[in-house]
């Protein structure tokens, strides 16, 4: 009987028995599936490998054709610098299938090909009937016109870079066209994808740009100089974030709030924003730290844009609404404060100062 260690990490338990058995069978399916393939794709009269690259150096595709076991065939196309690696793949399909319209069989010698791939994208693409995408309607295509002149022709996934020499030979082709800046494009449709890319980049560029010669937000703009960088950042974004204010010393002495009173309970601890209010052109600062009880919008929302208006208008002193005490004496002050300023012109900013307005009528 085996020793079996077990290593416990929180709720998680390893065996190295199960490690021993998983890598084993992966190992063995991988081997018998490899095996397997090589030795069927043999029976096929072309065994046609495929590839497509893309890098810094270009796009290419690349495709090595094995008549029986004998390499009969080496191909490369270029293609534009903007395709994708998905679209050299799919080219190096079609071209392999162009190809052999072109390869002399005997009439009596069975026709059968196997196109031999690493992208399994495409693969999935091909079985899937509501995938109508250009390239691979083109290989459809293809497919049916070899048909008509009595090829049967399938298609295989193998795992690219395990030593398979035809995907090898296949992948240094295609490496090979996409360096060759003499040779000529043979295909230049730009994915949509592509397309959206460039503009979003395009668009940051201008972003940027603007940022940089705007004069306004320069403390928001010591913290976030870079708008590329500023995109790739994770932010809990809350209401205290999107406001500016809250703890933010910066902002914070940029006001004088009104003091809440000393029994006011902090029920939802944690949130920290300003209530303000416009009035005659001038702001009116009342700082809270808890969110109302009442509201229905989840926590995550914060102290949400215009919850002072209830306490403006005397909605927690309605006594059939759940509000807590310090809610309604809360409302109360806010109610007194602007009840005082309508009727003297006087704004209470502090006890040490307070600034009067003429009357309006």
């Amino acid at each position: 009987m085996p020793t079996v260690q077990i290593f416990q990490h929180g709720a998680t338990i390893h065996t190295c028995m199960h490690t021993y058995i998983h890598t084993y069978i992966h190992t063995y399916i991988h081997t018998y599936i490899h095996t397997y393939i090589h030795t069927y794709i043999h029976t096929y009269t072309l065994q046609i490998f495929t590839d497509g690259s893309k890098s810094e150096y270009g796009v290419g595709a690349g495709i090595a054709i094995f008549v029986g076991n004998e390499l009969t065939n080496q191909l490369k196309f270029k293609l534009n610098y903007r395709c994708s690696n998905n679209q050299a793949e799919q080219v190096a399909i079609i071209k392999a299938l162009e190809a052999i319209e072109t390869i002399d069989i005997r009439d009596n010698r069975t026709r059968t090909a196997a196109i031999l791939t690493d992208s399994r994208i495409t693969i999935d693409s091909l079985k899937n009937n509501h995938s109508h995408k250009y390239l691979i309607e083109e290989i459809r295509k293809k497919v049916l016109i070899l048909e008509k002149v009595n090829w049967t022709t399938e298609f295989f996934w193998i795992k690219a870079h395990v030593g398979t020499y035809g995907n090898e030979l296949a992948d240094r082709l295609a490496k090979a066209a996409a360096q060759n800046k003499d040779a000529a494009v043979c295909y230049d449709k730009i994915p949509k994808s592509i397309i959206l890319s460039e503009i979003e980049e395009e668009g940051k560029l201008k972003w940027q740009e603007e940022w940089d010669d705007t004069t306004k937000a320069a403390i928001t703009k010591s913290y976030f100089p870079n708008v590329k960088e500023r995109l790739k950042m994770e932010l809990n974004i809350t209401a205290i974030f999107t406001s500016m204010y809250g703890t933010t010393p910066k902002y914070a002495t940029c006001y004088e709030s009104i003091m809440l009173p000393p029994n006011f309970e902090m029920d939802e601890k944690g949130i920290d924003n300003f209530f303000l209010e416009s009035y005659t052109g001038n702001w009116i600062p009342l700082r809270a730290v808890i969110r109302t009880s009442t509201n229905l919008w989840g926590k995550w929302m914060g102290v949400m844009h215009g919850d002072e208006i209830e306490y403006v208008f005397g909605h927690p002193l309605n006594m059939s609404i759940e509000f807590s005490e310090s809610e309604r004496d809360l409302s109360l002050r806010i109610m007194q404060i602007f009840a005082r300023f309508a009727l003297t012109g006087i704004e209470q900013r502090s006890e040490r100062r307070n600034r009067h307005y003429e009357g309006i009528t």
